[in-house]
């Protein structure tokens, strides 16, 4: 992931000088020419955003990045229930030895077990 996103932030720079060595304003929209330009170069600009390879390099990483992104979402999930589970057996495992100890103890973690059961 940081390789991918080391390559996204190198095709941004790249991108960006790219395009502000050829329309400098278009960085600050509140620049007296940012408006003036964009009309006038309208066409141009779309035409570089259509056809330029540091374009599709930037939006090739940008995918890979957020490819990456849904990846680690789905096994973070994955890993959040398989730990939900083993919380699950450890506490079993926990809840058989305290009830073959019985006592106090035992009677306090039942009447815990009945209280999150309440609606």
């Amino acid at each position: 992931m940081e390789t991918a996103l080391e390559r996204l932030g190198g095709a941004y720079t790249a991108l960006a000088a790219e395009m502000l060595s050829r329309w400098p304003v278009l960085d600050d929209p509140f620049h007296p020419d940012f408006a003036s330009t964009l009309a006038a170069e309208r066409a141009s600009i779309e035409h570089y955003l259509e056809t330029s390879p540091t374009v599709r390099r930037y939006e090739e990483a940008d995918d890979e990045v957020s490819a990456m992104g849904s990846t680690d979402l789905s096994l973070r999930l994955e890993l959040s229930l398989l730990r939900r589970l083993d919380d699950a057996f450890e506490t079993r495992e926990l809840a058989v030895r305290l009830h073959a100890r019985g006592g106090p103890e035992w009677e306090h973690y039942l009447a815990l077990r009945r209280c999150e059961g309440a609606p």
